[in-house]
């Protein structure tokens, strides 16, 4: 299920949002977003989704 799959990102408001952010939080103006900060964010959101599920009890039917 790894590898060159659909992300589970958008990648348009991640980059909006770093862009935004940037605007409000430093005096230099940003204009692109690197492609491995998308890598970066991607494989974030993947492991803290997979600590998620690690962390459930084994009864239920709801990931909490």
């Amino acid at each position: 299920m790894e590898g060159k799959s659909r992300g589970l990102v958008n990648r348009r408001c991640i980059r909006r949002f770093l862009l935004e952010y940037a605007q409000r939080s430093r005096t230099h103006r940003y204009t692109r977003v690197a492609e491995s900060v998308f890598d970066q964010v991607e494989a974030i959101v993947r492991d803290r989704c997979r600590a998620i599920v690690h962390n459930q009890p084994s009864a239920g039917k709801t990931i909490k």
